[in-house]
């Protein structure tokens, strides 16, 4: 065999080859859009998801914030009127409201 010969047959096998390469390289790129297509949906889902959870949370905190300061005031409320019942004033009218009930 000569070496024309064995160029010959050595451009054919790579002219062969060229197409199967060709077509694993766009098989290739194909498989990587679809991928990075289907990370960029579960990204986006994911993100809407913590965005709700956050607000569930949000909401939830203040429910229990207007709960909590509900009841600081009721007790703050019960301080100052056990206090203002001590003095002499505020016994007169309890009995004088009291009376005309």
């Amino acid at each position: 065999m000569t070496s024309s010969s064995k160029h010959a047959i050595s451009s054919s096998t790579r002219r062969k080859k060229r197409p199967e390469t060709s077509s694993a390289k766009q098989a290739g790129t194909q498989l990587s859009q679809v991928i990075q297509n289907k990370a960029k949906e579960e990204a986006s889902i994911l993100l809407e998801n913590t965005r709700r959870d956050i607000k569930e949370e949000i909401a939830k905190a203040k429910i229990v914030l207007r709960e909590e300061s509900a009841q600081i005031a009721i007790e703050l409320a019960g301080k100052l009127i056990e206090k203002n019942l001590d003095t002499e004033s505020n016994r007169k009218l309890v009995h004088k409201l009291t009376a005309e009930a």
